[in-house]
């Protein structure tokens, strides 16, 4: 967590921190992995993968138990966290 930094926030709105199971569906392989949703609002989502070692990219959908958060981009990863954003459909 960044206490003191010069570091600009982008986004306008801060994130809940959550910690729920879910899966994410690679849209270009069909395959699925699991992970734990660490933060989700309207714009995107962080979620900590359950395998080491995994390189994910492009495009995802996003679930947790029987919901569905829709589609998003994969646009950072750092080790076994990734950074999503939504996809407007």
């Amino acid at each position: 967590m960044l206490q003191e930094s010069n570091h600009p926030e982008r986004r306008t709105r801060a994130r809940q921190r959550i910690a729920f199971s879910c899966d994410l569906y690679l849209c270009a392989t069909g395959e699925t992995c699991g992970g734990i949703l660490r933060s989700l609002d309207f714009g995107g989502a962080r979620v900590k993968l359950n395998s080491r070692n995994i390189a994910l990219s492009g495009r995802v959908q996003l679930r947790t138990g029987t919901e569905d958060h829709g589609s998003f981009r994969v646009v950072w990863q750092n080790g076994q966290e990734i950074g999503l954003q939504a996809l407007i459909a």
